[in-house]
């Protein structure tokens, strides 16, 4: 969950610099430059992964503020205790299991919220247009002259119908494998002119495969549909997509036109459906921004397609990259919380008084820690293993002649559990079966070392006793 979290909030970040970008050169760049934009958000919204770069504005924020990047919370036990505690424990997996289970009941009512969100968006808009396709499919085709014309001028390798229906006001398509012009069942055929460019629209619809990009938008929305500035992209994208088309279509009658193209607009939003999901509308988006940027239409320049070449690419690498992480070293594992300087590693010394000091409430229970030889007895026994699973502490050592559990009663530390023979002797086997591959002095060290950094974790834990 954590990941998706940060998928989302990370293309938020690039959302309002597309909106930025968007807001400044709307109309000094190539519509399809913003489709383009869009695409890589929408990428970073379905992509569970990213690509490292130094360039990244993350990367630039982990160095700005390393104390935040470096610093490990005293709760999480770094990553020697991980790999050791589990090897030197054998029956603690079952112990963490109902940690694990708490952990997860508390993230659960979050997922259900996601899962319940995402549901009734997806509900919606495949109702909408499960009706609505119903709807279209009570139309008739048509066998105008002029329709049959323009169909054998336009030919896909998918086959395009035009059909009429008195069941909608202005000029829509929809479907992908074999795509339908719908015009409304009033259409005036003797304006030639209007007609060439309500198809020639709908027809740069289907060629792009802008029903596909309408549904992608659609799938990205209903996952991420607590994120607001997503709502903002798929509002924003769906008008681009007419931006980029009335741009074509101009484009290719001639700036001379844009005048009489914008004029067709105005009619069509005069007739302007109710909304229909996942179709391309004539008029679907707001009509005061196409006119206005039909109107300030310019010719396609060396400069401007540099620019926005430079704009897709910059943005993709400061803002859909991750943090290269370079500045991670060892020493930030010793970085402790809340303060602004790291902590080196321990002496030996240390690390003996740290251990006395976490292991003080036991002793009244028998388990003594030696500091002149770093060794744990027990009623006059070498302890191999200790662990209170209340606390979420414990040692481990290679050899020794007793294992314990701490023991709570009403909530209170109450004594030390001893395994049985044949708890410890099973657990021996198991210690031995491990294979090796360093040798003994050094696996004690790593063991002592291990303990030691789990202990220093709960170092108040003598304060609650």
């Amino acid at each position: 969950m954590n990941t998706f979290l940060s998928m989302s909030s990370s293309a938020a970040l690039m959302i309002l610099a597309v909106v930025v970008i968007r807001a400044l050169f709307i109309h000094k760049l190539p519509k399809k430059t913003f489709m383009m934009l869009w695409g890589i958000v929408v990428c970073r919204l379905l992509l569970p992964f990213t690509i490292s770069s130094p360039l990244s504005i993350y990367t630039w924020i982990d160095r700005l503020r390393p104390e935040e990047i470096t610093t490990v919370n005293q709760s999480s036990p770094p990553l020697t205790s991980q790999l050791t505690i589990p090897m030197s424990l054998p029956d603690s997996t079952s112990e963490i299991n109902p940690i694990s289970d708490q952990m997860i009941t508390a993230v659960s009512p979050i997922v259900v919220i996601w899962i319940v969100g995402a549901a009734i968006c997806a509900l919606f808009f495949t109702i909408t247009y499960v009706k609505c396709r119903k709807e279209f499919q009570t139309s008739l085709p048509v066998h105008h002259p002029l329709a049959l014309k323009w169909l054998g001028e336009h030919k896909l390798t998918r086959s395009i119908q035009i059909r009429q229906s008195h069941r909608i006001r202005s000029p829509l398509t929809y479907g992908i494998k074999h795509p339908v012009i719908l015009l409304p069942k009033n259409t005036d055929w003797s304006n030639v002119e209007q007609l060439q460019y309500i198809l020639e629209h709908e027809f740069i619809h289907i060629r792009r495969f802008d029903q596909v990009s309408k549904l992608l938008l659609t799938a990205v929305l209903c996952v991420h549909w607590f994120n607001p500035l997503v709502w903002v992209m798929y509002m924003l994208a769906n008008r681009d997509i007419e931006l980029s088309c009335d741009e074509t279509v101009v484009r290719s009658f001639g700036e001379t036109t844009k005048r009489a193209y914008a004029m067709s607009l105005i009619t069509m939003e005069e007739r302007k459906n109710r909304i229909t999901p996942l179709s391309n509308h004539f008029s679907k988006n707001a009509i005061e921004e196409r006119i206005v940027a039909i109107m300030k239409m310019r010719k396609m320049t060396a400069a401007a397609t540099v620019l926005a070449l430079a704009l897709i690419v910059g943005a993709t690498t400061v803002f859909a990259t991750g943090s290269s992480g370079s500045q991670h070293n060892l020493d930030s594992t010793y970085a402790i919380e809340g303060t602004d300087t790291k902590k080196p590693p321990l002496s030996e010394q240390e690390q003996k008084s740290e251990m006395k000091k976490v292991l003080a409430p036991y002793e009244k229970f028998g388990l003594i820690y030696d500091e002149e030889s770093g060794r744990n007895t027990y009623n006059g026994k070498t302890v191999r293993q200790f662990y209170d699973e209340v606390a979420h502490l414990g040692f481990s050592e290679l050899t020794g002649e007793v294992d314990l559990d701490a023991k709570y009663t009403k909530g209170e530390l109450s004594g030390l559990i001893p395994a049985s023979q044949t708890e410890f002797d099973s657990r021996t086997k198991e210690i031995q079966s491990m294979p090796i591959d360093a040798d003994a002095t050094e696996v004690s060290q790593s063991f002592e070392i291990s303990t030691l950094s789990l202990m220093s974790r709960v170092d108040n834990v003598a304060t609650q006793y």
